[in-house]
């Protein structure tokens, strides 16, 4: 009897079948081309569009509650009309039966906005708080059962867009101050006749008189009614207030009462100012060395500018800043302008006085010294003198000759750098405000009325210094002509300053200068009287005589120096 073959296992079955498959590949076992497909198109629907208001207050569902919001706003009809053609604000009105509370303003404002639904759809939860999964009593897993509850009754969200919100109104700016009146004022309660339309309360209504009783302290009896705006301030400045990184807190005691105080002052000054040191001319003694704050910055000061400062102030006791700053290259005296200690290592100055502004060397003191009237100062401002000087300079550079009534000689304008802007030759012109030392003054009328020992005085005076007034009121009476002429762009002969040399010749009328403006270079009018001949020539003798001349001004006839009467556009040339 013969057998039949082995039947295969499983394992043997599978393996047959792989390399079955491996050998004749199947249709199934080819790679799929790719194929480009347009991606579905979704189809287009045009939202409608709404209009959006940023309520600042809280709205419920309820229909009750969004009625009232609409009568805060002023009602459909205003609501419509801030979203018309036009429109850009709308009024939030929180009291809108009180008619003397002030609104707040929404500004209309263009915006990209979505309104989207939101549609949640939950589980019917259990209504019993106090019953448990699982059986759990209700003290044990109670916690547990209600945080199961919450997660079974999520729901499915679902949103959509419905439209589009091109306009909203904005409530960011700050609301206005509220005053309410008195329900019993005239004034309150003809309004209120007025909003209800009662033709008799309007026609009997009349202002009460007011009671000026002020004796007795109390309610004021002056019935005023709130202005419909209080501030136009809409919105909050945002300042962003902050202390200064440089400064740090300071203490200070008080040596009398041992009271502590404490301020923020700024690092760099905390050991003092490094101004010169400055007296008043009631002090009766005067600095002779630096104070303590300006000797501990002398590191700051450069060795060769301080040796030469004080070589300087050895040469001459008294300096003007311009002055000073002249005697050094343009380099050196910004370095002196900039690092302020190289002064007050050398000088001192005067708040008032005859001096006053001046840099003086330490322990001079120009009050004991009749010579120090030659360091008084003169000094004038000009607002004008600016567009002045460009006007003439314009003019001489097109090949004009200025005023037509200019014969004297030509100006001399000063070059860019000026070395000797400090020096008043009567001739020059320089830029900036006129400050002058009398000893810097070199014009030939002015230096016989400077060296003129006969006008100084026993005591100095606060304003006039070393000379008297009238010395020194016509000492300053000639530089202003002088130098104001020169700003009209003409230079004057001392002759042209004869009149105020006259007995009375320093008078208002004299001693004003008209200001440069656009028509600084007009022509002389007719309506002005001549000065006595007889007068100007005495007053010409004068000036021969103070300038050591033998009158030879004799025999030739005396200039025509007109005084104008007309007051009409002059204005005072400020004095310091």
């Amino acid at each position: 009897m013969s057998s039949s073959p082995p039947l295969p296992s499983v394992a043997e079955l599978l393996d047959q079948a792989r390399e079955d498959e491996r050998s004749n590949p199947g249709p199934s076992s080819e790679p799929v081309p790719l194929i480009n497909l347009p991606p579905p198109q979704l189809p287009r629907t045009k939202l409608p569009t709404y209009n959006g208001i940023e309520y600042p207050g809280y709205i419920s569902p309820n229909p009750g509650s969004i009625n009232r919001a609409i009568h805060t706003l002023g009602g459909q009809k205003d609501i419509q009309k801030s979203f018309a053609e036009g429109g850009k604000i709308l009024e939030l009105r929180l009291q809108p039966d009180n008619p003397f509370a002030h609104p707040v303003t929404g500004d209309v404002v263009g915006t990209n906005k979505l309104l989207v639904k939101v549609v949640v759809r939950r589980k019917k939860q259990v209504d019993n708080a106090e019953e448990t999964v699982d059986g759990a009593g209700p003290s044990g897993d109670k916690g547990k059962g209600k945080e199961q509850l919450q997660e079974e009754g999520e729901g499915t969200y679902t949103a959509e867009v419905v439209g589009l919100i091109p306009k909203t109104v904005r409530f960011r700016s700050m609301a206005d101050f509220q005053y309410q009146p008195e329900e019993d004022d005239c004034i309150v309660q003809m309004r209120r006749a007025m909003d209800r339309l009662d033709v008799d309360a309007v026609r009997s209504f009349e202002f009460k008189p007011l009671q000026e009783n002020y004796e007795e302290r109390g309610k004021s009896e002056l019935n005023l009614i709130p202005p419909p705006l209080f501030s136009r301030q809409g919105i909050p400045q945002h300042y962003g207030l902050k202390q200064n990184p440089m400064s740090v807190i300071h203490s200070t005691v008080d040596p009398r009462t041992g009271e502590e105080t404490r301020r923020y002052i700024h690092k760099h000054r905390i050991k003092g100012s490094l101004a010169p040191a400055a007296i008043s001319w009631d002090s009766e003694t005067v600095p002779t060395s630096p104070p303590q704050q300006i000797l501990d910055a002398k590191s700051q000061a450069k060795p060769h500018l301080l040796a030469k400062l004080k070589q300087l102030f050895e040469q001459r006791p008294v300096w003007s800043r311009i002055a000073l700053i002249n005697q050094f290259p343009a380099l050196e005296g910004r370095e002196i302008q900039n690092t302020k200690a190289h002064i007050g290592l050398v000088a001192y100055t005067f708040s008032d006085g005859a001096w006053r502004d001046t840099l003086l060397r330490f322990g001079y003191d120009p009050r004991k010294d009749p010579q120090a009237r030659f360091y008084q100062r003169v000094y004038f401002r000009n607002t004008a003198n600016e567009e002045a000087r460009r006007k003439s300079i314009v003019g001489r550079r097109a090949g004009g000759t200025g005023d037509s009534s200019n014969t004297g000689p030509d100006i001399v304008e000063a070059p860019s750098e000026d070395r000797t802007s400090h020096i008043f030759d009567g001739r020059t012109l320089h830029s900036g405000a006129a400050s002058f030392q009398l000893c810097d003054i070199t014009d030939s009328l002015l230096v016989p009325l400077i060296n003129d020992e006969k006008s100084v005085r026993k005591e100095p005076d606060i304003a006039d210094g070393w000379y008297t007034s009238h010395e020194f009121g016509l000492i300053k009476a000639v530089v202003r002509r002088k130098h104001f002429n020169l700003l009209q762009g003409k230079v004057i002969e001392d002759k042209d300053c004869a009149d105020l040399f006259v007995p009375g010749g320093l008078t208002s009328s004299n001693t004003m200068v008209r200001a440069v403006n656009k028509k600084y270079l007009k022509k002389a009018k007719s309506n002005k009287r001549p000065v006595a001949p007889e007068r100007l020539m005495a007053a010409e003798l004068e000036i021969a005589l103070r300038k050591g001349g033998e009158g030879s001004s004799r025999g030739k006839e005396p200039a025509r120096v007109e005084e104008n009467d007309e007051e009409e556009d002059v204005d005072v040339m400020e004095e310091d």
